[in-house]
């Protein structure tokens, strides 16, 4: 963790933005992982335990791939960079699906962890809850800041793929507002 936010501080090209996003994501999953643990083996919330579990091994998994997603975005990141270096403009097209769908990725990959998070709200230890909002808005800055990779690199592309745009922007429409109902739901459960 020290030595991304040194790299991230730093004059180098890469870890960015997109990055920056997964570990937005990361942290999410760390956060409702969190309540799960807080919520499993609890007397109080035995009907759930299942439901938990299950959460909980979903939103493990999610993090590995959010955590390979920030090296994936690095890697894709210079792979594109030394094509627009070269000014080579094959290059720079052949680069640019891979540096799109890596922050697509991380898109989806944060939109499933706001729809584990909010199945979790009021079925999970009450003590804990203001930590899914916290989750909830660890994802939404996910979204939001891997959708800007996504249209930096859509304006480069000699004819824009819809199936990138299409489906980055159906995840802000409906994600967005989903991040923001579950923060608002968790802010009711205080």
């Amino acid at each position: 963790m020290q030595n991304f936010i040194e790299d991230l501080s730093s004059s180098k090209p890469a870890p960015g933005g997109g990055a920056a996003s997964a570990m937005f994501s990361v942290l999410g999953t760390a956060l409702t992982s969190m309540v799960c643990a807080l919520t499993e083996g609890k007397p109080k919330y035995a009907e759930h335990e299942p439901k938990v579990k299950e959460a909980h091994k979903q939103i493990l998994e999610l993090q590995e791939k959010s955590k390979q997603l920030m090296d994936d975005d690095k890697r894709a990141f210079l792979a594109i960079s030394d094509a627009y270096k070269q000014a080579n403009h094959d290059a720079i097209q052949k680069a640019l699906p891979l540096a799109t769908q890596v922050p697509l990725d991380i898109m989806k990959t944060a939109a499933k962890g706001l729809d584990i998070t909010e199945s979790l709200i009021g079925i999970t230890n009450k003590m804990a809850v203001s930590d899914l909002g916290c989750a909830a808005l660890g994802f939404k800055a996910a979204i939001k800041g891997a959708w800007l990779n996504v249209y930096i690199n859509l304006q480069s592309f000699d004819e824009e793929p819809t199936e990138y745009s299409e489906e980055a922007k159906e995840i802000l429409d409906t994600y967005l507002t989903k991040a923001d109902k579950i923060y608002n739901r968790v802010e009711n459960e205080i």
